[in-house]
């Protein structure tokens, strides 16, 4: 299949598949005795942009606001914030 492991640092995996494997894929994880923490079908960007700091902290807010909405669900952009950037809007 199209399958992304994705090792993070405190152990866990992230495994990315496409949305028509997404059943087996979990299926067999759980076989193989993983446990599974979040297991979900979500959008993700084929291609991201690169945002400098203020357009990061305009997005940033922009998506608090409509996270905050109740007819809101889930949120989903393209932008590549760098953690340094992160890291400032966060303090």
């Amino acid at each position: 299949g199209a399958e992304d492991v994705l090792a993070n640092d405190d152990g866990s995996l992230d495994v990315v598949t496409t949305p028509e494997a997404f059943a087996s894929v979990k299926d067999a994880l759980t076989q193989a005795g993983f446990d599974t923490e979040v297991a979900e079908v979500s959008y993700n960007a084929a291609t991201l942009a690169e945002l400098d700091r203020d357009t990061a902290e305009k997005l940033l807010r922009l998506v608090d606001v409509l996270d905050d909405l109740d007819d809101v669900q889930e949120v989903y952009h393209n932008a590549d914030i760098a953690d340094e950037i992160l890291a400032e809007l966060d303090a």
